[in-house]
């Protein structure tokens, strides 16, 4: 990835046009999201990295020219159902039918079966690439407006979209992360509008919290779906300075507060992963507030031959809901054991006495000990935007692991 300086307003990126001939370059611009950039017959695009739906990473997705065909959902601004050259989200593979694509010209967003789950007003930021005289390239602010109309805010919950919840407790874990603790404001609603939207989703499953601008940010409860059907919602929150949900939403909550949190909605169902849990070695990798989603697939891996959870902080100080974690691990029972590393601890062996330094091909399979014959290993990777495709490809390299049996999901 490059690291790219701000140049100024209305410009988003700028780099040699050598750096971008090749197809899902990915870039950071200054203060600006990652952006995808393709290169298709000589042609430069540029849309935003993260799928409007959720946290899929675009750059991972498939390119895909859908040519002619007349999607059922989406629509060019002039009013054209035809998507194109489309990018295909990893992450919502199966939830829209037949995929959620986002046009690489326009960002405007399409599914070629229409689901009760697809919005129109899906899209992401598309940019305008300029190439100039002196072969650098420049990318213009977005140029493509949302649909006229149509904004993708809050709803209400007599359409099963967002119920309020209030805060019951605030917990500090760390300096910057804390979890918060939820109950319904309508508890004589909140029961049948979950139990319909529990029937669709997996063994991990996300909440959308929603701040006053109509910004929304997913979250991993460390609740479990019979914790949240009772109207028990525990999420694990890590404040980023100038986060539009993070620090302001959750740092300026307090108990009583109310937020606008959105019914589950699916993120991964480990039947797709592993149709033979009872042949299978389950290996979670997590780092940072990935914990959460370890903490559902503990819940349900109790199946499983064998399972292994790999813990990747910075420091003592950063271990987050680490006792709660080994108590679930426990309750999976013996053939499940979970390994913490310390990546940036300073501290000597009275400090911290387990493992140290990053998660990579060389330290993975040495922190996993030696695997059973027969071991069909499947792995879930939890952990920041960074985090996924680093260890993906780690686990790949070390283990001999196929793409399809690794599932990345961002925390």
């Amino acid at each position: 990835m490059w690291q790219v300086e701000e140049l100024g307003p209305g410009v988003a990126l700028a780099l040699p046009y050598r750096r971008l001939c090749r197809v899902e370059t990915v870039v950071h611009a200054g203060g600006e999201p990652v952006l995808v950039v393709a290169v298709v017959d000589g042609v430069l695009y540029a849309i935003a990295n993260k799928c409007a739906h959720g946290k899929g990473q675009l750059s991972l997705g498939d390119i895909e020219d859908l040519g002619e065909l007349k999607c059922e959902g989406g629509a060019h601004p002039d009013g054209s159902s035809r998507a194109g050259l489309c990018i295909r989200c990893p992450k919502h593979y199966n939830k829209f039918g037949k995929g959620l694509y986002f046009a690489l010209a326009d960002g405007r967003s399409f599914v070629p079966q229409r689901t009760r789950k697809y919005k129109d007003s899906y899209a992401v930021r598309a940019f305008h690439l300029v190439v100039r005289d002196d072969g650098w390239v420049w990318a213009a602010e977005k140029v493509v407006p949302p649909p006229e109309g149509i904004k993708r805010g809050v709803k209400g919950a007599a359409d099963g979209g967002f119920l309020p919840w209030r805060v019951v407790a605030v917990d500090a874990h760390t300096h910057d992360s804390a979890v918060y603790s939820l109950e319904p404001v309508n508890a004589d609603r909140i029961g049948e509008l979950l139990a319909r939207a529990s029937d669709h989703v997996g063994e991990a499953w996300h909440v959308a919290v929603a701040a006053a601008d109509g910004t929304l940010r997913d979250y991993t409860p460390l609740s479990s779906m019979t914790e949240f059907m009772a109207g028990h919602l525990r999420i694990l929150v890590k404040i980023y300075p100038g986060g539009t949900v993070s620090e302001g939403v959750f740092a300026a909550a307090s108990k009583g507060t109310v937020l606008d949190i959105s019914l589950p909605e699916n993120t991964l169902d480990l039947r797709r992963l592993a149709s033979k849990p009872h042949k299978s070695h389950l290996l979670l990798v997590v780092g940072g507030t990935g914990v959460a989603p370890a903490h559902q697939l503990l819940d349900h891996a109790g199946g499983f031959a064998r399972v292994t959870v790999l813990v990747s902080q910075r420091t003592v100080g950063d271990l987050l809901v680490a006792d709660e974690l080994e108590a679930r691990a426990a309750s999976v029972g013996p053939s499940c054991r979970v390994v913490h590393t310390l990546t940036d601890e300073p501290g000597g062996a009275d400090v911290w006495s387990g493992a140290r330094g990053r998660l990579d091909s060389g330290s993975v399979p040495e922190l996993i000990g030696e695997l059973n014959p027969g071991d069909r290993l499947r792995a879930v990777v939890c952990g920041p935007p960074t985090f996924g495709p680093a260890l993906a490809a780690a686990l790949a390299e070390s283990l001999g692991l196929r793409r399809k049996h690794i599932v990345v999901l961002d925390s």
